[in-house]
This record gives structure tokens, C-alpha cells and sequence, in this order.
């Protein structure tokens, strides 16, 4: 079922709305979409010991993502080969001696393989009783850019192909050194589409992040790259800068040493640490009558210096090129986001609710470069709903209101359908018309 297949038109300018909250939707994304795919599961990182593992939900599924050697990760079904119960029930931890299902004791080895059933002798002449029938089922799972990567199809492309443009375009950005600052997981109580949508276009800027006119064009321009799509700001690669008329008697380094505060108290992340440190530095080095371009321009140049002598380590073979091809966000299908920079990168993951079509989780992560051994344990965060995320995030939270408001909007019956920008977001019909081809195949 698809609103083209009920006489609605999707284009460039055009998505229609049924998908957003009829529950046929939910059961059709799950036998077309989510086993067809490949979705990041979690970071290298998570799991540096064997028989660390990661519990990856998405919509009825759940996955155990566990390093079964020093060299060696594995995906499997959550799901105990006996009566169906959930082998883990938590998101993370450490299971070395394997697992254990607390309903009836029947157990695994860390590889998948069965280490004891319960009473085997009760089964004798059953068919298919045997360690092929019985071991934990697993799934493909392959790596690229930190992240432990998993698809439920043994039929698509490897990883590799399936990213297309995205590894080569951010090569140099070394996004396996990063490592996390933050991990928040919100329960929004809107359509997974609805997040996806609004974190995949840059028009929305001038209606809903008002400050952001003073450090940046409000233009944007939206490309697609096969299933995945990016967006850019008209001078690539475009630093926040303050208003090109600071204060008057407020010297140039100054304003801009505030500006990237203001910039990561409300964001939290894109703008690290170390920029704002580098920004910092500029004050005392500069000359009161130091113009913004010059402020900028020897933050620029003092950034790598800042970050390394943090003992971090600065990707060595990022040029200028790569940050402005790589632009402000990319999309990647179906369901992660990624604002690349060079030391601290926003990556978002939305999963759907199992059966509510209003219902999802989104991820929200903050990737940092850190000394080795100095980055800060993970914590992970989770949020009931909007209300109890308050505070959390200033800029993001400037967004939560439009997603509830889209939400029962869409649902009007006097609106059938979005008119997308098909400039600014084209990112966001590539989107609807990817899933549709996926949504309606054989």
C-alpha cells in the first residue's frame, strides 16, 4: 500500500502525507524496508572487548552486535532458539562466557554456537534438533566509518557500494577516530519520517533557527546522490562568524571568540572544544584592530595546533576540498544523518516504533576527537519525550516544536500531500521517492 498506489502523485514538489501516520505503513516498511537495508547498529568503539555487545533495536527487531574476537564482530538475532524470549533485554554490556536465556537456561558461546540445552534428551527423534538448527541466527555485518554496520538481506550490495558517493567524499575526514562526547536517545511521538524530513534540508533555518541568519547565508542547495542526498550552505564549507559589524569599541576576535561559545552552549557540538579554545588564543594574540576576516583566518590556522597539543590527533590528509565537498549534512537511507567537520561531528539515527505510526526513537550523537584514552565514558541518555528532554540541547529543541506541529498537521484532511522546495529540498523527495521504490517492490 502507498498513497501513489491510492492515486497520489509523488515528485519533486510533491510528497504525499498518508505515509507519515497510517498504520499500513508500519507492517510495509517492515517487510520492505528494514531487511533490505543496511543500518548502523553501533561504534567500533562500544565494544573493544570480547564478548562486549550492543543491543540494536529497530522497529519488532533486535539485534546482539558482540565481539566474538580480538578481530572478529558478529550480529545476531536477539531472539533464544528454544521458546523466542529475548536473550538480552538491556542495550549494552559484557557477556564473555556467551548467553544465557533466563526463561529456560539454554545457552550459546559468544561465537553463536550452542553450549547447552536444557535437558537435550527430551527431544531425541525431532527433526532439525542439531547445532545448524539451533545456533544464533545471524545477520551480515560489515564496518565503515566507526560504525559496526548491519543489514537482515544476504542478497544486497556490500556496504561499500551501497554508501556510493559517502566513503570517498569523506575519506579524509578519518571518522573512525572519533569517538563519542554525548549519546542521548529520544522517544519522540512522531513518525519516523517526520525526523528524517526535518534534519535533511536547510530551508528551515530562517523560520525556525533565527540566530543562524547572522553567521550564514540563509540559502541552501540540496544534491542526491542515488538513494542518499546532501545539502550546503552557497560558500562551502562556510565558518559561523558574527556579524560582520561587531559592537562598537568590541574587537573583531572578541565577537568571534563569542560567537563559537554561543554556537556550542546551544548546539553542543560541530563547534568543539578546541575551536572555541583556538578562539580564545586569537584575543591575546591579534591586535585589538584585527578585522574578522584576519581573526578568522588565524583561527583557521591555529586550530590543528590547539587540537594537537590536546594531544588529538588532526585528520592528515583533510584539505579545504574535502570540508567544502563535503558540505553541511548528508542523508544516508534510510534512517541516519551526519553534519561532518573537522573535529566534532552531530550524526542522528531514527528508528521506528514497532507498531505505532506516531511513534519513533531518535539517536542524537556528538563524535569528538580526543587524546588516546581521554575520551569520556559513554554514557548513554534516554528521553521519555520532549518535555523530559528540556534543556538538553537549546538549537534542537528549537526544532521539537515543528515536529509535533507537522505531525498533526500532515493528518489534516484538507492536506494530502508537502510541496517540497525542489532546490532546497530535494534531499527530502529523494528521500520519499527512494522509499517508495523500496516500499513498492516485488
Amino acid at each position: 500500500m502507498s498513497t501513489e498506489m491510492a492515486g497520489e502523485e509523488l515528485r519533486a514538489d510533491r510528497v504525499p502525507v498518508a505515509p507519515y501516520y497510517e498504520p499500513a505503513y508500519v507492517a510495509l516498511e517492515r517487510e520492505k524496508l528494514w531487511p533490505k537495508v543496511w543500518l548502523i547498529a553501533c561504534r567500533e568503539e562500544e565494544i573493544p572487548n570480547v564478548g562486549d555487545f550492543v543491543n540494536f533495536e529497530i522497529g519488532v527487531e533486535s539485534f546482539l552486535i558482540t565481539r566474538t574476537g580480538p578481530n572478529e564482530v558478529k550480529s545476531f538475532y536477539n531472539v533464544c532458539r528454544h521458546r523466542g524470549r529475548r536473550l538480552k533485554d538491556f542495550q549494552a554490556g559484557a557477556s564473555p562466557a556467551g548467553f544465557t536465556c533466563p526463561f529456560h537456561a539454554w545457552s550459546w558461546n559468544v561465537d553463536g554456537s550452542v553450549k547447552e540445552i536444557n535437558q537435550p534428551d527430551d527431544w531425541k527423534g525431532c527433526p532439525q534438533f542439531d547445532e545448524a538448527n539451533l545456533r544464533l541466527q545471524e545477520t551480515r555485518i560489515e564496518s565503515w566509518g566507526g560504525w559496526y554496520w548491519i543489514t537482515m538481506s544476504p542478497d544486497i550490495e556490500p556496504l561499500l557500494d551501497y554508501l556510493g558517493a559517502v566513503p570517498e567524499i569523506m575519506r579524509n575526514f578519518e571518522l573512525q577516530d572519533l569517538r563519542f562526547a554525548w549519546y542521548k536517545t529520544l522517544h519522540a511521538p512522531v513518525n519516523w519520517k517526520v525526523v528524517a524530513d526535518a534534519f535533511n534540508e536547510g530551508y528551515h533555518a530562517r523560520g525556525t533557527h533565527p540566530q543562524v541568519g547572522a553567521r550564514l547565508p540563509w540559502e541552501t542547495l540540496s544534491k542526491t546522490h542515488g538513494k542518499h542526498s546532501q545539502f550546503w550552505h552557497p560558500i562551502p564549507g562556510a565558518e559561523p562568524k558574527p556579524p560582520a559589524e561587531p559592537p562598537v569599541g568590541v574587537p573583531a576576535a572578541i565577537a568571534f571568540h563569542e560567537a563559537l561559545t554561543h554556537t556550542r552552549e546551544m548546539l553542543r557540538s560541530l563547534t568543539s572544544e578546541h575551536k572555541v579554545e583556538t578562539a580564545r588564543q586569537a584575543i591575546d594574540a591579534l591586535p585589538a584592530d584585527a578585522s574578522i576576516v584576519e581573526v578568522m583566518t588565524w583561527v583557521g590556522q591555529n586550530h590543528r595546533r590547539v587540537l594537537e597539543a590536546a594531544g588529538a590527533r588532526w585528520p592528515a590528509d583533510l584539505t579545504p576540498e574535502d570540508i567544502a565537498r563535503a558540505g553541511t549534512n548528508w542523508h544516508i537511507f534510510p534512517n541516519t544523518i551526519l553534519l561532518p567537520s573537522v573535529d566534532s561531528v552531530l550524526w542522528y539515527r531514527i528508528r521506528p516504533h514497532p507498531t505505532n505510526p506516531t511513534e519513533c526513537f531518535f539517536d542524537i550523537w556528538c563524535l569528538e576527537r580526543y587524546a588516546e584514552g581521554k575520551a569520556p565514558p559513554i554514557q548513554r541518555e534516554f528521553y521519555e519525550d520532549f518535555a523530559s528532554f528540556r534543556g538538553q540541547n537549546p538549537f534542537l529543541e528549537q526544532d521539537f516544536g515543528n515536529l509535533l506541529a507537522v505531525q498533526k498537521g500532515v493528518q489534516s484532511r484538507s492536506f494530502p500531500a508537502m510541496r517540497t522546495n525542489p532546490v532546497q529540498e530535494s534531499s527530502v523527495s529523494n528521500f520519499h521517492r527512494v522509499l517508495h521504490d523500496y516500499c513498492t517492490r516485488s
